[in-house]
């Protein structure tokens, strides 16, 4: 495990006179996101909402792993947003940039896991709850086929059996 390219709570520091909490100095947050003493959440559960959380420390090792413990949950039984992205973006000028991808830009260097948690209806949309997607720069076609899977990891909060410890893992 590698500290400047992980978190975990409980985050404690608060940022150069803004008054809000940070995770550390190596991930920047941004958007609708705040940042709790025991979590983050990326959005409310609210409409139109879009946030993120960004390290800028380059990795540099020719082989890494990864794993992603998240928890997407709202109040309604199957609506929670349109998702969110995990990226590892190459370039080291590559920083967050907004658009229409899950929030972040449809035009990069790297690869992301895409959590969709909507069923678009628009023609060609070929849905996958959990996608790969990788681009050399190019603007992705997300009406071609992509490596996925279906999966459960929604939760709702109106369940008798929910529990603020539930997660999923990537």
């Amino acid at each position: 495990v590698f500290a400047s390219h992980s978190f975990k709570p409980p985050f404690l520091g608060f940022g150069g006179g803004t008054g809000k909490r940070i995770v550390s100095n190596t991930w920047k947050a941004g958007g609708s996101t705040t940042i709790k003493e025991n979590f983050v959440r990326l959005t409310p559960d609210r409409q139109s909402k879009q946030g993120w959380i960004f390290n800028d420390d380059p990795i540099e090792f020719e082989e890494f792993s990864l794993m992603l413990r998240f928890r997407i949950s709202g109040q309604g039984k199957s609506l929670y947003g349109d998702g969110m992205g995990f990226w590892v973006q190459q370039k080291p000028e590559d920083r967050f940039e907004g658009g229409p991808l899950l929030g972040s830009t449809d035009k990069f260097y790297g690869f992301g896991i895409l959590f969709d948690t909507f069923r678009n209806v628009e023609s060609g949309h070929i849905h996958k709850d959990i996608s790969l997607v990788q681009s050399d720069g190019k603007v992705i076609d997300l009406s071609s086929p992509r490596k996925g899977c279906s999966a459960k990891y929604r939760y709702w909060e109106g369940t008798d059996s929910f529990s603020a410890d539930m997660h999923s893992r990537a």
